[in-house]
């Protein structure tokens, strides 16, 4: 406990170790409570308590789990579990209604109750307390696990332009400890590391609304072809596969094959950067198994992924398209299948909606994009060899998640460019109003722009299933 006063503030400012709590004594309910994590979080704290009467705690700030347990006649009670919607449990947190959820009995482990329980009744015999007593404890997680995120970093090349990105996978909690923030923490660990580390955008797959609060939202489009025996039957004259085209399925030592496939996928304008020494380990997960197809010559003519359906499939050139489909789908062994193909592999995409039972367009996962004056370039610039671009231009002042972008697009005799704009902007965005404009499929957060932008759009930002699983 210290008296803190204009005199000797600066030394406090400078012996107090950091993290730790500032708690001025002269006010009840949480009034005037600092967590200072920073020391300019310090200094606001300890010039409040001044305002307050100086006199204050100062505590070692300790995170975990925030538990009271009240003594009556010298028995503990249940314990309760304080869960504040966000920050702690400051005064707005008390008594604001739904700010905080107050959790009877705390959902702890048993050994934890009793140790709480007794040492309640230890302070309250301790001090010779008489009725009853509240004793606040904060349980810590004895450092074992209770939350994880992964993030994975990924390549990939948009036009010969190079697009990192933190791949994020594995968002989990113990069940037990659902509720007490943990995700949120991790998340924000984690996209801060992928800025920090220079990342262009990152990636997950999972429920919209659950990510939009770290500011992903749903992009990725391709097209989703649905594929059946009638359609096989009515178009090849056989619903099996009289091609001749067999199907080998890999192991990590078909390295002539794994070789292959990563020639075939970097001749597309877009493509991910699969490392060699993990190129097998990336095709081949928990989800899918990479299969090569042989033409009835011995020569390579293409790759599937099989899982539940053909997730992606490629063919080396157009006269394999036939061959290597009438192989995966043998191969699956499904009446029907689901075949994934990027928008600007034109040919393939042709010869699919061709023969296929139905098509959709469809976002594949969900993104951040950190750096939009880069990954609009790359892929307005993909967007420009795959299909002829209205001339036409815009600017944007886009308040994104890494920071504050002001851009001009435009394409001028066909030829596209992203450049930085000094000036007042034809238009201001939020991330979600720009992530959805420039890369989703919702067609309202573009229906204001000038209809030869509207044109360019959504851009062509994709990453394959496989390389974020």
């Amino acid at each position: 406990t210290v008296t803190v006063t204009e005199e000797n503030l600066e030394q406090l400012m400078e012996e107090t170790k950091l993290p730790v709590v500032v708690k001025p004594i002269a006010s009840g309910s949480s009034i005037g409570v600092t967590i200072a994590h920073t020391k300019d979080d310090l200094r606001r704290g300890l010039e409040e308590s001044i305002r307050l009467g100086g006199r204050t705690v100062l505590e070692q700030y300790v995170k975990g789990r925030e538990i009271q347990v009240a003594v009556l006649n010298g028995k503990a009670l249940p314990s309760i579990e304080i869960i504040p919607q966000a920050d702690f449990y400051d005064y707005a947190n008390k008594y604001q209604p739904g700010a905080a959820r107050e959790v009877c009995p705390a959902e702890i482990l048993p050994e934890w109750e009793k140790k709480v329980g007794d040492a309640a009744v230890a302070v309250f015999e301790e001090l010779g307390l008489s009725v009853y007593s509240r004793a606040d404890f904060i349980v810590t997680e004895d450092g074992k696990l209770r939350a994880a995120v992964g993030s994975y970093p990924i390549a990939l090349s948009v036009m010969g332009q190079t697009l990192t990105a933190a791949g994020i996978g594995n968002v989990a909690v113990h069940p037990f400890h659902r509720g007490k923030g943990y995700m949120k923490d991790c998340m924000r660990l984690a996209l801060e590391d992928a800025v920090r580390s220079g990342a262009d955008f990152a990636v997950l797959g999972g429920r919209r609304q659950r990510y939009s609060y770290f500011g992903f939202e749903p992009a990725g489009v391709c097209g989703r072809f649905t594929l059946n025996r009638d359609n096989l039957r009515h178009c090849f004259g056989s619903a099996e596969n009289t091609s001749g085209y067999t199907v080998r399925t890999l192991t990590a030592q078909d390295a002539d094959a794994l070789a292959a496939i990563d020639a075939l996928t970097r001749t597309r304008p877009s493509h991910p950067l699969r490392p060699a020494d993990r190129l097998f380990d990336v095709l081949n997960n928990w989800e899918s198994t990479v299969c090569a197809v042989y033409a009835p010559d011995g020569a390579f003519a293409g790759y599937f992924l099989s899982g539940d359906d053909g997730r992606e499939l490629d063919a080396a050139d157009a006269a394999h398209f036939e061959g290597v489909v009438r192989a995966c789908h043998a191969h699956i062994g499904k009446d029907e299948l689901e075949i994934t193909v990027l928008t600007h592999n034109a040919a393939l995409f042709d010869f699919l909606s061709d023969i296929c039972e139905g098509c959709s367009l469809t976002h594949t996962e969900s993104y951040n994009v950190f750096h939009y004056a880069k990954v609009v370039r790359a892929c307005l610039t993909l967007r420009a060899q795959t299909e002829p671009l209205c001339d036409g231009s815009v600017t944007l002042e886009i308040d994104g998640f890494a920071g504050k972008e002001k851009l001009r697009l435009a394409v001028e005799h066909g030829v596209p460019s992203v450049t930085a704009f000094d000036g007042d902007c034809d238009f201001r965005l939020t991330h979600r109003q720009a992530m959805s404009a420039l890369f989703g499929l919702m067609p309202a957060p573009r229906r204001a722009l000038p209809a030869p932008v509207r044109s360019w759009l959504p851009l062509p930002l994709f990453v394959p299933e496989v390389d974020n699983d």
